[in-house]
């Protein structure tokens, strides 16, 4: 019996291996990882924070997290916010101001950091 369960979780840590998506970065939530689904792309680095874009790619749910410290820490996206941010994502530039630190610049545009 031992042996069995044993076998079973070898053969789940195999699965998981291979479904785990290894395109997104691994600062993305283990959450996004095996939900193929989501997409992540980091956006920006400033000293020792991340900027880190969430894409759903099933039900284009959007999220902006700031990674630091093993943390995330989940603010507002701009998306619908920013007039002139483009559909096709990664044609967006977001990245952090750098003299400035509640305030993100995306596509050029201030946009004030807002924590959900």
């Amino acid at each position: 019996m031992i042996r069995l369960l044993i076998i079973l979780l070898i053969i789940v840590l195999i699965s998981l291996i291979f479904i785990v998506d290894l395109d997104s970065t691994k600062y993305c939530p283990f959450s996004h990882k095996i939900n193929l689904d989501w997409k992540c792309r980091i956006c920006d680095s400033i000293e020792d924070k991340l900027l880190i874009e969430h894409h759903n790619l099933d039900n284009s749910e959007l999220l902006l997290s700031i990674y630091q410290d093993g943390k995330s820490l989940w603010i507002d996206h701009p998306y619908g916010k920013i007039e002139n941010f483009n559909n096709a994502l990664n044609e967006n530039i977001i990245k952090f101001n750098a003299k400035n630190d509640s305030l993100l610049i995306v596509n050029g545009i201030d946009f004030k950091i807002a924590v959900q």
